[in-house]
């Protein structure tokens, strides 16, 4: 049995530079809302833009991603949304990952492991 196979949902994903780019597209049309909404004071700004070309930006996985976004949001409330939407993204790449790991157990006949792996991770 492989370690992914003991916990699938500990696997690092990756994040790739398109994946990347489009957080960052979504960061920066909240941000421009917030400007737009006198949500951000401009002293803010390069404090924003240095967190995220310094942390977000180079960002190896999705671990990370969410990590850095959560503290993004907590320092600026506006940017919540991108936080959200990314931790449902990774939440259903892992039950993904886990639904094609179940059925790679039961098809070498670990039913039992595949039951309680679905169990322990999905609402079965």
């Amino acid at each position: 049995m492989t370690l992914l196979q003991k916990n699938p949902t500990m696997e690092l994903v990756d994040v790739s530079n398109s994946h990347r780019d489009e957080i960052l597209k979504k960061i920066v049309k909240d941000l421009v809302m917030a400007m737009e909404n006198n949500s951000v004071t401009e002293a803010d700004l390069p404090l924003i833009a240095n967190f995220v070309l310094n942390n977000i930006d180079t960002d190896q996985n999705h671990d990370q991603l969410i990590a850095h976004l959560d503290e993004l949001s907590k320092r600026w409330p506006f940017f919540e949304k991108v936080e959200q939407l990314e931790r449902g993204e990774v939440k259903e790449a892992n039950e993904d990952r886990v639904e094609k790991n179940v059925l790679i157990m039961v098809k070498a006949g670990q039913t039992e492991q595949a039951i309680s792996l679905a169990k322990s991770v999905m609402k079965v």
